[in-house]
């Protein structure tokens, strides 16, 4: 099993976005934390699983925060 990061800010109306750095394109919006982690699991799963796609590299929060298109 792969853990990937996720990266959680808020919106300015009020809702969650999750973006994760090692999945381009994969990320969704929540009203609450818990609606957004629900959601963002939910994504994740269904862009590795359903949409043929090869399982992403997950990298450390460490190469993320180095990587200056982030």
């Amino acid at each position: 099993m792969s853990y990937y990061i996720a990266i959680i800010v808020p919106t300015a109306l009020g809702e969650w976005r999750v973006l994760f750095p090692d999945v381009p394109g994969c990320e969704t919006v929540g009203f609450t934390l818990e609606d957004a982690r629900y959601a963002a699991v939910s994504a994740l799963k269904q862009r590795v699983q359903f949409a043929g796609a090869s399982e992403p590299t997950p990298h450390t929060l460490t190469a993320i925060a180095t990587n200056h298109e982030w």
